[in-house]
């Protein structure tokens, strides 16, 4: 994720491989006289590197890359496109039985989205399980 992220931000913004490590040795080279620390220039093959996921570029090279791709560090690691799937694939539909049972519906679509069609396969499944443990409860008495 990371790799394909630092090639796209890079891509869009329409710079070279060569492009992205030279800013990012200016941005280094200034952050390392403001702040008076060590902070090392990269090459052209460490971006190639990062892209193709041979190695990942170093704790310390990460807000540099934010900086100059202009991306927060979430899209750049891709911790925001983990969080959008799991609020998608985490809707929850609670529905109470004639006899009382409770049964929970964990679907990756809000309950009021699912067409009338995947609502009823949903309930005919429900059903047919119900059916299939009252038989079994049934045997055992």
């Amino acid at each position: 994720m990371l790799r394909d992220n630092i090639k796209t931000a890079r891509i869009k913004k329409g710079w070279s491989q060569q492009d992205l490590a030279n800013e990012y040795n200016l941005l280094v080279k200034k952050i390392n006289k403001q702040n008076n620390l060590n902070l090392h220039t990269i090459g052209r093959t460490s971006i190639t590197h990062w892209e193709t996921g041979r190695y990942t570029p170093e704790v310390e090279s990460i807000p540099v890359l934010c900086e100059i791709l202009q991306i927060s560090a979430d899209s750049l690691l891709g911790i925001d496109e983990i969080m959008k799937i799991q609020q998608h694939s985490q809707y929850e539909k609670n529905i109470l039985l004639d006899d009382g049972t409770k049964i929970s519906i964990h679907t990756n679509k809000n309950w009021e989205e699912l067409t009338k069609e995947e609502k009823k396969e949903i309930m005919d499944s429900i059903i047919e399980e119900s059916v299939k443990i009252k038989k079994e409860e049934s045997k055992k008495n």
